[in-house]
């Protein structure tokens, strides 16, 4: 087998190296994902199509805006991965209890009822995944 084949071993590994969490992106909650990433947990975070609206927060990368220069973004989400879902239209929501089911943790801090809203209820997140803190 060729070393190209072999995954490499994780650059960071830490005390949380295995842990899987899924961080619906928000303004209250991102500096517990990157705890958790740097810590060496596996965090995806979920964004809406577009990317979340901190993408725009200042400062921006040499004072010119757009969605990978903000400062304030990069700060609290480096070590993490992100994907986007619409969880208001097509499959998204079914993406995102496909994530779940496959998670040990997720970090929310939407706005209570939001996420009901949605149809990303406990029983159905129960459903896929009972163990999920």
């Amino acid at each position: 087998m060729s070393a190209a084949a072999v995954a490499p071993e994780d650059p960071r590994p830490g005390p949380l190296t295995g842990v899987r969490v899924v961080e619906l992106a928000g303004e209250w909650s991102p500096m517990a994902g990157k705890i958790l990433a740097d810590l060496g947990a596996d965090v995806i975070l979920v964004e809406p199509p577009g990317g979340h609206r901190t993408r725009q927060y200042e400062p921006h990368l040499e004072d010119r805006p757009g969605p990978d220069r903000s400062l304030w973004w990069w700060t609290y989400h480096t070590s993490k991965r992100a994907v986007e879902l619409d969880l208001g239209r097509g499959d998204g929501l079914e993406r995102l209890l496909r994530l779940l089911g496959g998670a040990d943790v997720l970090v929310q801090s939407e706005v209570p009822g939001e996420l009901e809203e949605a149809g990303l209820t406990w029983p159905a997140v129960s459903e896929v995944n009972p163990d999920l803190i």
